[in-house]
């Protein structure tokens, strides 16, 4: 019975198999060259194509012009910074194209940029999650599992996170329990004091200066008051007539780091390569929504007189000049293909009176995109081309 049903299906099967097999053995050098071509142009555009755009990236030189010539000056080798914002990872993934052409990207720009750079610590500038606010608990265990796979690191080099209005809500909307979870599952707590090469660094939760007397707000104030007596404590002018205890042994201007940007009113006077275009830049920025207010600004200005502050949010890059007391805020753009086709990184070396930055442009959607375009109408050509070519070159 069994033996009857494959003689059957074999008088059914074996001429399209025999014809398929013709086909495949006439333009078996075709089928070789396309299959050949296929591979270098996926291997170019997955591969190759980060190495080729990253290598161009680069530290900067410190310059004399940012030198702060009123700190004593130290000996302490540079530190090499990374930033990066606004992920914005989905709690839960819908397909796999998504899976490719966000995560799949990310991770692979971020991990190239990490091995040819290697940089010593890393600031991640809020917005890890794209809707913080709506994960519940086991989705954003997940997330900080791929969160983890995604943006592994050396031993060598550390991370920091600070939370975005996309992690935990506006000032508004912050839920304590939800932000209790981003800050455990992220270590990102409200306020961070880091000393790295003597360096100072203050980690700000950006979202909860809202002006007003919340309980957040209230441990934050309480936080940034300490911080503010200790870093004037440890300034030459008034070492000895505060407590050792709040004495650091070396005094630098803090880099600040946080999400929400500082006051202004547009990106008009932004000329960056990964700036908002036109006429987006002219948009007028609401207070608490797109920056912090300028009553919030002007007292983080006079109690911190940071020399650098780092933002994201806006998924568009800005460097302006702080106002009153000097250095400069540098808004960093979108990570995530989703929210800018343009991304980039910053790179920054600083040491305890010096600094620079760059912006480090990573490689673009649209860009690989026509690459496998051009690649398949070149492989198409080829076909034509050496098809016709046997066909001269038999007849003849």
């Amino acid at each position: 019975m069994i033996s009857c049903l494959l003689k059957k299906t074999w008088r059914f099967l074996h001429i399209p198999f025999l014809f398929a097999y013709s086909l495949l053995y006439k333009f078996r050098i075709i089928i070789a060259e396309v299959s050949l071509g296929f591979l270098v142009l996926v291997f170019y555009c997955e591969y190759l194509h980060y190495n080729v755009v990253i290598q161009q990236c680069y530290w900067p030189r410190l310059s004399v012009d940012n030198e702060d010539f009123s700190i004593p000056t130290t000996n302490d080798n540079r530190l090499k910074v990374m930033l990066i914002a606004d992920l914005h990872l989905k709690c839960k993934r819908s397909n796999w194209y998504e899976i490719f052409s966000e995560e799949v990207q990310m991770e692979r720009c971020f991990q190239h940029a990490v091995h040819q750079l290697k940089p010593d610590v890393i600031f991640i500038l809020g917005d890890v999650l794209d809707q913080g606010m709506h994960c519940n608990l086991k989705d954003f265990d997940n997330l900080v599992q791929r969160f983890e796979r995604m943006f592994s690191l050396p031993n060598r080099t550390k991370m920091y996170v600070v939370p975005g209005n996309r992690d935990i809500g506006y000032h508004h909307q912050i839920d304590v329990d939800q932000n209790k979870d981003f800050a455990d599952g992220l270590k990102s707590p409200l306020v961070q004091h880091l000393m790295v090469k003597k360096n100072n660094f203050i980690l700000l939760n950006s979202m909860t200066l809202g002006d007003d007397s919340c309980s957040l707000c209230s441990v934050v104030e309480e936080k940034l008051a300490e911080i503010e007596k200790r870093l004037k404590c440890s300034q030459e002018e008034y070492r000895g007539t505060c407590d050792q205890n709040l004495t650091m042994p070396i005094y630098s201007r803090p880099i600040l780091i946080q999400h929400l940007p500082l006051y202004r009113t547009s990106d008009e006077n932004c000329s960056d390569s990964d700036s908002a275009p036109w006429p987006q830049n002219l948009h007028e920025m609401a207070e608490y929504w797109e920056c912090l207010s300028q009553n919030t600004t002007d007292r983080l200005l006079q109690r911190l007189k940071p020399r650098i502050v780092f933002s994201g949010h806006l998924h568009h890059g800005c460097t302006r000049r702080l106002p009153q007391v000097g250095g400069i805020e540098v808004t960093i753009s979108s990570f995530n293909w989703r929210k800018k086709d343009k991304p980039a990184i910053g790179l920054a070396v600083v040491t305890t009176t010096n600094y620079e930055i760059v912006k480090c442009q990573m490689p673009r959607y649209a860009t690989i995109i026509t690459i496998y375009l051009l690649g398949i109408l070149v492989i198409l050509f080829w076909i034509v081309y050496s098809h016709e070519t046997r066909r001269i070159f038999v007849t003849k």
